[in-house]
């Protein structure tokens, strides 16, 4: 029987100030995925390996493909840095 602690956090799009609830493997909602260009989605799952969302220990690799797509916000939907975003 899991214990209150076993129970993982809720899991929420990395769009800043998006709250949809997602699987904690996905990077982001449907919505906003798509609304990232094709290439930066691609290092976001070139670089992802299976279970760093469960031990907590993303790959250098996949933080700087992170970082490419929120700089890729901040450049062209900086109105999503209004609100307080989620960055993991």
């Amino acid at each position: 029987m899991p214990r209150a602690n076993d129970i993982p956090p809720e899991h929420h799009c990395h769009w800043p100030g998006c709250q949809v609830k997602t699987p904690p493997k996905l990077f982001a909602c449907k919505m906003h995925w798509y609304m990232i260009p094709a290439h930066l989605r691609a290092g976001i799952w070139a670089a992802y390996v299976p279970g760093q969302e469960i031990r907590k220990d993303p790959t250098m690799a996949y933080m700087m493909a992170v970082r490419a797509v929120y700089d890729w916000v901040r450049e062209n939907h900086p109105e999503s840095f209004t609100t307080q975003g989620q960055l993991f």
